[in-house]
């Protein structure tokens, strides 16, 4: 597989997933996680073949979209694995604020091309992936601005608590006013703040006999009122 990016937005593109990109330990030491790269003959627009960039650490995954004006490949579909944090620190190294074709090169490795520079960067084994699918408990739909309003004031009294440990912020969905609550605390004093938003319940929601189903250990539900813990972090 071949194809040509452009180099400022690529590197944007790393930019979005990087935080979801991680360095694990093993016994012989440090290992980096392998992002994937995941591009296909029929996402093509007008600019060129959209391709998706996908990093998950465990506990958060982030998406990211990219384009390719050119594109040469047999399949249809194509996914490959490539070793995350070098190929963000390499995209930023090779960004000058001008869009300049880079070309990416898939064989046996993977080698990025741009005017007369080139890095070789190793292939790796497919990291773990969580496709969405239509089993939710909620589906919400929110402003942006409001919803980072709404993290903003909420979280004003937020603590991570003790070294080693996690913590939480509590997320309310209300069912039936569609709006969401958040609240956190240090202990001492809280903070919490509202927002309206787009609420439907999901499948998981209910049994196929229509009695209540039953919800993880971080969930509760009151009536229309559905809340849960999430990692504050």
């Amino acid at each position: 597989m071949k194809m040509t990016v452009g180099s400022k937005d690529f590197a944007e593109c790393m930019k979005k997933i990087q935080l979801a990109v991680s360095v694990v330990k093993d016994k012989k030491g440090a290992m980096e996680a392998f992002i994937m790269l995941m591009v296909t003959k029929t996402q093509k627009v007008e600019e060129g073949y959209i391709g998706i960039a996908v990093a998950y650490d465990g506990k958060k995954q982030l998406f990211s979209m990219f384009l390719a004006s050119e594109l040469e490949m047999e399949e249809d579909k194509k996914e490959v694995y490539v070793s995350g944090k070098r190929l963000c620190d390499i995209s930023a190294a090779m960004d000058n604020g001008k869009d300049i074709p880079m070309t990416l090169e898939v064989g046996k490795n993977c080698l990025i091309k741009k005017g007369g520079s080139q890095v070789q960067l190793p292939l790796g084994e497919k990291p773990v992936i969580l496709f969405p699918s239509d089993e939710w408990y909620v589906h919400s739909s929110v402003d942006s601005r409001e919803f980072a309003d709404l993290l903003s004031y909420a979280s004003k009294f937020y603590s991570p608590g003790a070294e080693g440990c996690t913590g939480d912020v509590c997320l309310g969905f209300d069912l039936k006013n569609h709006k969401i609550h958040m609240s956190s605390t240090d202990t001492h004093k809280l903070g919490f703040h509202s927002m309206n938003a787009a609420l439907t319940a999901g499948k998981k929601l209910k049994k196929p006999n229509g009695e209540d189903a039953q919800l993880p250990p971080t969930m509760r539900r009151a009536g229309e009122i559905l809340t849960m813990q999430v990692d504050g972090d």
